[in-house]
């Protein structure tokens, strides 16, 4: 159940206008807010002074709110637009601040127009939502009611008792006025167009900055965006189910780094993307050896600690099958077979073998050519202190394959790898739903 609060200037019309209430009382009646906060003027302090007369109503039709009164008893200027917007903000900003989950509700009935427009102008451009209630007059009423006004001490109950809103089918006239808050629409195209450029971490950053102008349910969507990009994705599936493309038999690691560096294409980041298609391609022929060769290429690997490279071993190749330690010190006659840090290049050679040596039905063709633009890519960027570029690219690979040609490469021999084909437009879908959660944000 929603709750409110209320921030209310109070008019010659409040407490209540002929048997009718007036805008305060009104809202009160129909939104029974955590809090209300009245502001009043020279004119209304004298009243309230007077007898209490706006809290002695007001706790008739909404006993279990809180109520606090602010303002300036020495304002008599009330027509001049420029002295409210201060103190409004003031008073709106604090009611923010200490019920951050409740809805913020502004009577821009009662007071002045000067006032209502600075109202009006707030909930345009403050961070937070902001709902404008206008009070339509009750039918056969006049604009304001000054009976109260000449009364020593009215008799309280015997006006709330002959409200006409007290009864059952009495209407609501509290409608909400429209309009767009300014700083949330400048705010949202700024946070879709960091999620059309992958940059869920600064989207993030802006949308929890300002979280009560978005769902939770889009906050949720775009934490897990963010740790997708950076391949938690367990934990980003934990957030948001139903998402992402699951990837079986140990593969989803691999297709999510293909799908991250998608967005590093479509980003421009090249140089990024020269430094991750090594691991990329390494992790990519250690699935596709086991996946389509039976073999775990670790086991052919030693590692001297926990979390240390894993080096080739050519005992252990010696141990396993000698005669793929065979093949591959003809493939090395140059340096021979030696230990070293498993890569890709050894990893191909293996590949080659599992096909030619053992019937394997693999195609190696395009593994070979991936390696070739890696090998090209890679030791050229890791030279590079300036930024790369699509044509610098393509001078290091010779004009042989483009990035986009890599990427399909990359696609096509995970696909052969894992055995079955793949959707690549994860991170399309997933920027179409953070954008239908933004639209539908409150």
């Amino acid at each position: 159940m929603k709750q409110y609060v209320l921030f209310s200037p109070i008019g010659r019309t409040d407490p209540v206008r002929a048997n009718a209430d007036g805008p305060f009382l009104h809202i009160l009646r129909h939104y029974k807010p955590r809090k209300a906060v009245l502001y009043l003027t020279q004119e209304t302090y004298a009243l309230h002074r007077q007898d209490d007369r706006y809290l002695e109503m007001a706790r008739r039709v909404s006993p279990d709110t809180e109520y606090e009164v602010c303002g300036d008893e020495t304002l008599r200027e009330v027509h001049r637009f420029e002295i409210y917007d201060e103190p409004f903000r003031a008073a709106l900003e604090e009611l923010h601040r200490q019920y951050p989950a409740c809805e913020l509700l502004v009577n821009i009935t009662s007071g002045t127009p000067q006032m209502e427009a600075s109202l009006y102008l707030l909930k345009a451009i403050l961070p937070f939502r902001i709902r404008a209630i206008q009070v339509a007059t009750p039918a056969g009423s006049s604009n304001e009611s000054d009976h109260l006004a000449a009364s020593a001490r009215p008799d309280f109950d015997a006006l709330f008792a002959a409200l006409e809103d007290n009864a059952p089918d009495a209407e609501n006239r509290c409608s909400e006025v429209g309009g767009e808050n300014a700083q949330a629409a400048i705010l949202k195209k700024n946070i879709l167009t960091l999620i059309a450029n992958f940059d869920y971490a600064a989207a993030l950053t802006l949308a929890e900055g300002a979280p009560e102008l978005f769902s939770e349910v889009f906050l949720q969507t775009l934490r897990a965006a963010k740790l997708r990009l950076t391949l938690e994705t367990q934990q980003a599936a934990r957030l948001v189910s139903g998402c992402f493309e699951e990837a079986r038999d140990g593969a989803r690691e691999g297709y999510e780094y293909i799908l991250m560096l998608d967005t590093l294409i479509r980003r421009e980041a090249l140089g990024d993307y020269a430094r991750a298609i090594s691991p990329a391609l390494v992790a990519l022929l250690a699935l596709s050896l086991r996946q389509l060769a039976r073999l775990d290429v670790y086991s052919l690997c030693t590692r001297r600690a926990q979390g240390a490279e894993w080096m080739i071993s050519p005992e252990r190749i010696n141990e396993q099958d000698p005669a793929l330690a065979e093949y591959l010190r003809g493939s090395y006659r140059r340096n021979g077979l030696r230990e070293t840090a498993l890569g890709a290049d050894i990893m191909v050679k293996i590949l080659d073998y599992c096909r030619t040596q053992q019937n394997r039905r693999i195609d190696t063709r395009p593994f070979q050519r991936l390696r070739d633009f890696e090998r090209s890519v890679r030791n050229c960027a890791a030279h590079q202190i300036t930024p790369i570029t699509r044509r610098q690219i393509q001078e290091w690979t010779g004009g042989r394959i483009t990035l986009e040609e890599a990427q399909q490469l990359l696609k096509q021999c995970f696909s052969q790898a894992a055995g079955r084909s793949y959707r690549w437009d994860g991170y399309a879908k997933l920027n179409d739903v953070l954008t239908r959660q933004i639209e539908q944000s409150r």
